[in-house]
């Protein structure tokens, strides 16, 4: 979106405290106008002021003279010089010269003239920057008025760049009033009456956008407007007055965040001084502004302080030598800053300067002064709701406690501001939907949900002032099915036909109790037909039938259907004459986690098939893998009196971090050296 900035400009000269005295002109006698021919005869004006004239044409000058003249092809901006020296050489007449006051030529004599400047006037225009462009007349009712549209981009290396963009317009006209009343000579300031001013007449908006990461003070120069010479006359001297405008674009500040934001309104201002026996500051200043949108991103992070000034500096130089400059500079002003109460100012107004020097006009002393600074309150935000954004993820699991977390920023009280409260669109969760609340940086709040499925959380801060701000999470709860694992048999173990063995199996389910499921969840069934199968717990007791491979498999079921299951492969052969030993391990229970210098209680017993009796041996196998039944290192283990036994009465664990799957297992011999056992697989972990 394009957005302008209208100015138009009144440069008005004018001069005479004193009521208009008769037209009467007295010329000094030593002022010399110079003709059409010496005019044509001037071939050069060199830096120090001597004038180079072809043949004699300036042989009849002398020292004392002062020299006047119109526009010429060397003087362009006409001459008001004092001779003070003659030389001849290579048929030229040297003419020495010093810059001269209009007093000089004249003793007594009055200007009055008014005229607008058009394009018709327009000697010449530089734009001095990329981005600025010349505009034709909007309408025929235009004619007159210039029109410059600006789209400055300022910034630094690869930064986004801080944009400026509008469009000025102004229209000058140039007013002469000049009243000398000299004796003999104009000695006193007040033999001289004078006035400038300049005036702005409207704007209407002005837009600056983007981002830019460094401070912001510069000046940048838009483009001058170079009028031709105008030449009036009192009585037979010649007055020339050259007008110049220039536009520049200042700003004054530092922009850490993204911004984008509009002023506009009315504004008439006329900057000017006066000279009546003194100097007097006779500046008028009327305004009115109104805010366009200001667009802030939120959260914040950075701080906003700039002054975007469109000033137009009307200069008026006399007979090439500048005199009065007047400068008027409406700007528009943002205070943004996080947090804060409001988060943005906007301020619009004007800053005025005028200026004026000695060396035509005959003043004793420069004047310089600033006419204004001034500016008001356009707008101010209201209080902003809280910015809400949940951190937290889109699913969580039944049962389990789940973190609604949710980031909360206000552009008034900052981050730490608000209660948070939270609600579910399903009126099974907490009391008719509502959860709870959170206060902090980072407010959050722990739920288990109960029931599966979809349900939007909606999470609603409200500030200081009662002004709310909410944010929603699609959550969907679900259910995580279980895992289950066989610790005994190993794939590939073989059995003896109708010997009683002890399988065992483990599960994990996050959703359930103890993170496990009860052992009435898991069941074992095998592929072969005449197995007692299915069989219902974590550890069951059976014997095979009939010899041959099957397949064992454990299945867990959780609460909410879900289930997952582990297989082995055994083998069934026949038993020899002597049969080992049974052995049961009854303590520790199979899947026990421990640290490493967890004591706990080692128990079993075992029987002989045959009656005889049995030589009982613990041993602890390290780095278990319960598919394959092999490990790491297998090491005794003693027992103290009361079955007591830690994992570092055996293990030399080297180091803090233990992370250690373990064969805890029991051996039994008989008479004739058989040996059966039973064993259980128990995770050992240390986190240092």
């Amino acid at each position: 979106m394009k957005i302008y900035a209208y100015l138009s400009l009144l440069l008005l000269l004018a001069a005479c405290a004193r009521p208009p005295a008769p037209p009467q002109v007295v010329v000094r006698p030593e002022t010399r106008v110079l003709d059409p021919a010496a005019r044509q005869a001037l071939e050069e004006v060199q830096p120090d002021g001597t004038l180079v004239f072809a043949g004699s044409a300036a042989a009849a000058f002398q020292a004392g003279n002062v020299l006047v003249s119109e526009p010429g092809a060397k003087a362009p901006e006409g001459l008001l010089r004092r001779v003070t020296g003659l030389e001849q050489s290579g048929g030229k007449t040297l003419v020495r010269t010093a810059q001269a006051q209009i007093g000089d030529a004249l003793q007594k004599g009055r200007l009055s003239v008014e005229q607008e400047l058009t394009e018709a006037d327009l000697g010449s225009v530089s734009v001095l920057t990329p981005g600025v462009r010349l505009l034709g007349r909007p309408s025929p009712q235009a004619e007159g008025e210039f029109r410059v549209g600006i789209d400055v981009k300022l910034g630094e290396g690869n930064l986004e760049p801080l944009t400026v963009s509008g469009e000025l317009r102004f229209k000058p006209v140039i007013k002469v009033d000049l009243d000398l009343d000299c004796g003999f000579l104009c000695v006193y300031d007040n033999d001289l009456d004078f006035l400038a001013q300049v005036g702005l007449k409207q704007t209407t908006a002005l837009k600056i956008a983007g981002k830019a990461g460094f401070n912001l003070k510069k000046t940048i120069p838009l483009a001058v407007f170079n009028f031709t010479p105008k030449t009036f006359f009192i009585g037979p001297v010649p007055v020339v007055i050259t007008p110049r405008i220039v536009l520049e674009l200042r700003t004054d500040g530092s922009v850490t965040t993204v911004i984008s934001y509009e002023v506009g309104g009315t504004l008439t201002a006329v900057a000017g001084a006066k000279y009546d026996d003194g100097w007097k500051n006779i500046s008028e200043l009327n305004y009115g502004f109104h805010a366009g949108p200001v667009n802030v991103p939120f959260p914040l992070a950075g701080v906003v302080e700039v002054k975007a000034l469109a000033a137009l500096r009307g200069e008026l130089k006399l007979y090439g030598v500048v005199g009065p400059t007047l400068e008027i500079a409406p700007f528009v002003h943002i205070d943004l800053k996080y947090p804060r109460d409001p988060i943005w100012k906007l301020n619009g107004g004007i800053q005025g300067n005028v200026g004026v020097r000695v060396d035509v006009l005959g003043y004793s002393k420069h004047y310089q002064t600033n006419l204004w600074d001034d500016s008001v309150e356009i707008a101010r935000s209201d209080n902003s709701a809280p910015q809400v954004k949940f951190l937290s993820g889109s699913t969580g699991d039944i049962g389990l406690c789940c973190t609604l977390r949710v980031e909360v920023n206000d552009p008034e009280e900052g981050a730490n501001c608000c209660t948070v409260s939270f609600k579910s669109s399903n009126p099974a969760d907490g009391a008719e939907g509502q959860l709870g609340s959170a206060t902090g940086v980072q407010p959050e709040l722990a739920y288990a949900f109960t029931t599966l499925g979809k349900r939007t959380i909606t999470a609603t801060a409200t500030d200081g002032k009662g002004k709310p701000g909410s944010a929603t999470l699609e959550l969907e709860v679900v259910n995580t099915p279980p895992t289950v694992a066989i610790s005994a048999p190993f794939n590939g173990q073989e059995f003896f036909r109708g010997v009683n063995y002890t399988l065992r199996g483990v599960s994990y389910d996050p959703n359930e109790a103890g993170f496990q499921l009860p052992c009435s969840g898991l069941s074992w069934t095998s592929s072969a037909a005449g197995d007692p199968s299915p069989r219902i717990g974590c550890d069951v007791t059976l014997s095979f039938p009939a010899n041959g491979p099957r397949t064992l498999t454990l299945t867990g079921t959780d609460s909410h259907g879900g289930s997952g299951s582990a297989s082995v492969n055994i083998n069934v052969i026949d038993p020899p004459a002597n049969l080992p030993p049974v052995v049961n391990i009854t303590k520790p229970l199979n899947g026990t986690r421990i640290g490493p210098d967890t004591v706990i209680q080692l128990a079993g017993n075992a029987t002989d098939p045959e009656g005889g009796a049995v030589t009982l041996a613990w041993d602890v196998t390290t780095g278990y893998n319960p598919q394959t039944g092999q490990g790491a290192a297998t090491y005794p283990v003693t027992p103290a009196a009361d079955g007591g036994w830690k994992p570092t009465d055996s293990i030399p664990y080297g180091s803090c971090e233990v992370s250690d799957t373990l064969r805890l297992r029991l051996k039994a011999r008989d008479p004739q050296n058989n040996e059966g056992s039973d064993f259980v697989v128990i995770k050992v972990l240390r986190v240092c």
